[in-house]
């Protein structure tokens, strides 16, 4: 080499001749060697016990729905994960104090807050991991016994983010308060407040405790007849992402050298995306099948969602149900059985029984409006379609409405007195004859009497267990030859048989 020719120096801290990828490319070298050499493994075997002990073992007692498998991600999957994660975090994020390296580290070309991100991506990196393992679980087993609709992502998305939240937390922690205790009370702390968050989300209906993802498991129906809307879902997201840049932007203030401005940015943007969330969950609303959030709302979202219902097939008066509910169908039938071989074939007798939505029946407890309400979460309303004829629609709201005594019973009994009310009375309030009728079906029937109301006189009551003494083609022989005089009110109860 001459003394003429040109002499290249290498680039210095400043960055002046580099790519501008070039930060992305060393970030993304050092997060290999983080993923490598992080303690983030070792909450690992944990992870899997608890997610064996709660998540797993409570998923397989929820109801085949989606939106019921799903929210085991939120309200046990999170819980299980996110505090984990933040000690383990805490622990990654306070290593070059607790090693005495800081000085060393600091004196080398690369930015502080570079380091750090590296250190938090290979932390974030394993947590990712570790839940997005526990979620295809949870996928994988509900989609073995689903039988209506396809896996919802959102709950994915929102505690994904969640965790991630968890997780950052802990590693900020870490670094601001590089102790040996830091990573217990991360933990610690970040398991409180979700236990916190989440009691005070379990009353709530509106309001910004609905950030929480971690809240009441949704009614069984919600996803079966319209989609769940996505607009607190999106709302979620957007605060957890935003927590998230926050926590990082504010961690890069912390010597960030040239990188200031990079800093402040991402921490303004954080924080405008939390103020974002803040708001819209301030106006979030229960709707019938999800929260809606009117600035997000798209009214198309709330069609019906088309299907074709189950039905049985060897009755007269045809009993169906939701395909998602295809399980139930032997229940429903056996259910509604004794009620409609007592009005079968009579006018105004429903000839058609099919489930709907809960959110669709009018809640209204009075049995002359042909409504009714059930303590279960049972509802039923007689309707008369286009073409004249009259069909029972109800709705249910407890996942054994079909397998558990109580709950059969008291929709039977709903039931009954709609429906026989309106074939014995339809148009006004029973007369003595009437009601004595009435007594007697909804017993024969296999139903309870409400005993709401003021009890019934001598007569009626008298008359009533002879008619329920009756056999089942005694009783309906009478009813089809004299069913117009009865409701005429022609009848007295002495003259009942």
């Amino acid at each position: 080499m001459t003394t003429t020719d040109p002499i290249t120096l290498p680039a210095g801290p400043s960055g002046a001749g580099r790519p501008p990828t070039e930060p992305i490319r060393i970030l993304l070298r050092l997060t290999l060697l983080e993923l490598r050499r992080s303690p983030m493994p070792l909450m690992l075997p944990l992870v899997a016990a608890l997610f064996w002990f709660d998540a797993l073992r409570t998923g397989e007692n929820l109801p085949a729905i989606w939106a019921q498998r799903a929210s085991i991600l939120p309200n046990h999957v999170l819980p299980d994960v996110g505090p984990i994660a933040a000690g383990m975090a805490a622990w990654a994020g306070g290593r070059e104090q607790r090693r005495g390296t800081g000085d060393l580290a600091t004196s080398t070309a690369r930015p502080r807050w570079l380091r750090h991100l590296a250190s938090w991506g290979g932390a974030l990196g394993w947590t990712l991991l570790a839940y997005a393992a526990c979620a295809t679980a949870i996928y994988l087993l509900a989609a073995r016994v689903v039988l209506w609709g396809g896996p919802p992502v959102w709950p994915i998305t929102v505690t994904g983010m969640a965790v991630a939240a968890f997780c950052t937390t802990g590693f900020v922690a870490g670094v601001l308060l590089p102790s040996r205790f830091t990573p217990p009370l991360a933990a610690l702390g970040t398991l409180f407040v979700s236990i916190l968050v989440f009691q005070s989300a379990l009353s709530a209906d509106h309001g910004v405790t609905l950030l929480s993802p971690n809240n009441t498991v949704p009614p069984l129906d919600w996803g079966i007849f319209h989609p769940v809307p996505p607009d607190l879902f999106i709302v979620q997201t957007i605060f957890f992402a935003g927590l998230v840049l926050l926590l990082l932007g504010a961690l890069g203030l912390i010597g960030s050298g040239h990188r200031l401005r990079t800093a402040i940015a991402v921490a303004l943007a954080g924080v405008a995306a939390c103020v974002a969330g803040l708001a819209l969950a301030s106006t979030a609303t229960r709707g019938g099948d999800g929260y809606e959030v009117s600035a997000l709302h798209d009214a198309a979202s709330d069609k019906a969602i088309a299907y074709t219902p189950d039905c049985t097939q060897d009755s007269a008066i045809p009993v169906c149900v939701h395909p998602a509910f295809a399980t139930d169908l032997s229940g429903a039938s056996a259910a509604f059985a004794p009620l409609l071989a007592e009005v079968a074939g009579l006018p105004g007798a429903p000839t058609r029984v099919t489930q709907i939505d809960l959110a669709d029946l009018p809640q209204l407890t009075d049995a002359r409006d042909r409504r009714a309400y059930g303590q279960f979460g049972a509802w039923s309303t007689l309707v008369t379609g286009s073409n004249g004829a009259a069909v029972l629609e109800y709705g249910f709201g407890d996942p054994n409405a079909f397998t558990e005594a109580d709950t059969v019973g008291y929709l039977r009994s709903q039931a009954a007195q709609v429906v026989i009310g309106h074939v014995i009375a339809p148009h006004e309030s029973p007369d003595p004859a009437q009601l004595a009728v009435e007594l007697a079906l909804i017993r024969r029937a296999g139903a309870t009497v409400d005993a709401s109301g003021a009890a019934p006189d001598q007569a009626v009551t008298a008359a009533a267990e002879r008619f329920a003494a009756l056999s089942p083609a005694q009783a309906h022989a009478w009813l089809a030859a004299h069913l117009d005089q009865l409701r005429a009110g022609q009848i007295t109860p002495q003259e009942l048989p």
